[in-house]
Formats: C-alpha cells, sequence, structure tokens
C-alpha cells in the first residue's frame, strides 16, 4: 500500500468534515452589472472565527473615512478630504483599517473592501466635509444614498450607471455635476430641497439625470437646471416648481419665471410624443434640450417671432 497516498486522503478526508471551504469572489462585491447584486454576505477568511459585523478603512486619504455595519448593509462615508474612486481591485487607494467579528475586533485585517461589501445593493450615506472624485462611485452596487451634513456638491458621473440605485436624497444638495446620475435606470425617486424656508438652492447639471427612465416626478422649486438635466427621462411626465422664482408651469410645460422662453417640456408628458399645445402667447423662444423628434408647437391665440434652438420643430397657428 503507498502510505504516503492514503495518509494524504485521511487528510483531505478530515479537512473535509472538520474544516470549511471559503470561497470569496472579489469582482462581485459592490459591483453592479445592471442585476443589483449578487446577494449573500460575506464570509471570514479563516476557520473558527466569526461572521463579519462591521468593518472600517479609508476612502484613499487618510482623512476621508468608510465604516461599514453588516447588520443593515450601510455604508458611512465621513471627514475630509477627497473620496477616492472605489474599484474591486483595490486600486482605487480605499483599505481597510478594521474589522469586527461578532464581539472580537481584528485589527490586522487581511480582507479588501472588495471582500466585505459582498450584499450588494448597499444603502450609503455621505456626510462631512468630503470631496467625491469624478466616477468614485460609477457602476457599483448602491441601493440608496443620502447626504448628510456638510456635505454639498456631488462631482461629474458620480454615480453614473448605478442600476441598482432607486432613491437619492438630495435635500442638502447645492451642485449636482454633469452626468452624476445619468444611466441610473432603476432611479424612480429624487428629492431635492423644497424647504419653503430655505435660502439656498440646487444647480442641476447638464445630462445630471439623462437616462433615468424610471423617474416620474420631481419637485425643483428651489433649483435651477440645464434644458437637457432630464434628458432621455421618458416616464418624467411631472415637474413641480411651486414657489419658485427661476421656473413656472403651464400645462405641464416649464417656463422661465416671465414666460418668455419654453424651457422644458418634460419627456414623459403627453403631448411630448410630437405635439405640444397650449403654449403660452408670451413665448419668444423655445427651447427642448436635445431630444431629436419633430414637434409642432400650437400657440394659444398666435405666435410670436421665436428663436428656435431645437433640432426640427414646426409652428402652427390653431386656426390652420
Amino acid at each position: 500500500m503507498n502510505w504516503k497516498a492514503f495518509g494524504a486522503i485521511i487528510f483531505a478526508i478530515s479537512l473535509t468534515v472538520g474544516g470549511a471551504v471559503f470561497i470569496v469572489d472579489p469582482t462581485s462585491a459592490f459591483t453592479d452589472s445592471g442585476s443589483g447584486g449578487t446577494g449573500g454576505s460575506n464570509t471570514p477568511s479563516e476557520p473558527g472565527s466569526t461572521e463579519i459585523t462591521g468593518a472600517s478603512g479609508n476612502c484613499g486619504t487618510s482623512s476621508a473615512k468608510w465604516e461599514y455595519d453588516a447588520s443593515d448593509n450601510t455604508l458611512s462615508i465621513s471627514g475630509s478630504g477627497a473620496v477616492k474612486v472605489y474599484t474591486t481591485s483595490g486600486t482605487g487607494g480605499w483599505d481597510v483599517e478594521s474589522v469586527e467579528r461578532g464581539t472580537d475586533e481584528d485589527k490586522s485585517p487581511n480582507e479588501t473592501p472588495s471582500q466585505i461589501f459582498t450584499k450588494g445593493n448597499i444603502a450609503l450615506t455621505i456626510s462631512g466635509s468630503v470631496t467625491i472624485d469624478a466616477s468614485a462611485f460609477a457602476s457599483l452596487s448602491i441601493g440608496s444614498v443620502t447626504f448628510g451634513s456638510g456635505f454639498t456638491s456631488i462631482g461629474a458621473s458620480a454615480f453614473k450607471n448605478c442600476k441598482s440605485l432607486t432613491n437619492a436624497n438630495l435635500s442638502s444638495i447645492t451642485s449636482v455635476g454633469v452626468d452624476s446620475f445619468s444611466g441610473c435606470t432603476a432611479l424612480s425617486s429624487v428629492t431635492f430641497n423644497s424647504s419653503s424656508t430655505s435660502t439656498t438652492s440646487t444647480t442641476i447639471g447638464s445630462n445630471a439625470f439623462s437616462g433615468c427612465t424610471a423617474l416620474k416626478e420631481i419637485d425643483i422649486r428651489k433649483s435651477t437646471m440645464s434644458a437637457d438635466s432630464f434628458s432621455g427621462c421618458t416616464s418624467l411626465a411631472k415637474i413641480s416648481v411651486s414657489g419658485s422664482t427661476v421656473y413656472k408651469v403651464d400645462s405641464n410645460l416649464v417656463y422661465t419665471y416671465d414666460g418668455k422662453t419654453m424651457y422644458l417640456c418634460p419627456p414623459g408628458y403627453k403631448g411630448s410624443s410630437g405635439v405640444i399645445t397650449n403654449v403660452l402667447d408670451s413665448v419668444e423662444t423655445i427651447n427642448l434640450g436635445s431630444e431629436s423628434v419633430t414637434y409642432i408647437i400650437i400657440c394659444r391665440n398666435w405666435i410670436p417671432r421665436m428663436s428656435l434652438s431645437t433640432k426640427s420643430v414646426r409652428e402652427r397657428h390653431p386656426r390652420e
């Protein structure tokens, strides 16, 4: 008998019975391919250790910190300085300082953030005076994002193509960058500052929410936007501006406050399929953004001289 081979078999059996097999796929962690995450939870890297209940570390700079709570799948970012681009390979500079396993704390952990954030649909909270690098969280599996005290500006493409993101609370935000939420196709709820007592406003950048096809309604009474901020939001049918000193709404169409420019026709508004009716007589300029469609503009009584800033527009007198 080959005793060496026999010993190896016995050793293998003992590992199977008394040990455990741990498989970690770092590329699945916190990464959004459009399906909303990979599911499951992180498994401890060593036999005998308890499951990870929390962890913390740096976001690329020593003053910008992250803290993860596995009980409610919450990732909180605070501190100051730049939050670097998160990557599953760790090249973005995110690191792990400590890991909690039940009641024990491991101050020399071997895990990377990608081995900890394995559940997907992370509930993300950002506060403090941190800044977010361009594309910092792009395409990651984030379910919701809330911005707390001290954080006011969202950088370009910060959450672009986060396909699992369903709601974003931007009530404390004063600047939403170019393409910051573009391609977030599950985003159905966005909360902007709407306080009647607030003196601050939110500037919404070009294409900030372009392609957010689940978004149906927004309230931007304390905001200013670009004409293409909500381009491609095919379900967006209602925009509220009550109390705004920048815009007014008539028959679902958004105008500048003086009524001289038709600023936006919500992409999901029934009339935007080809006919926009009841345009104000005071209109001098019509802006339809980048929507490549032929519109028929029907004013209530007559059509003044217009400077049409769109690709293809036909104007028609209602009595024609």
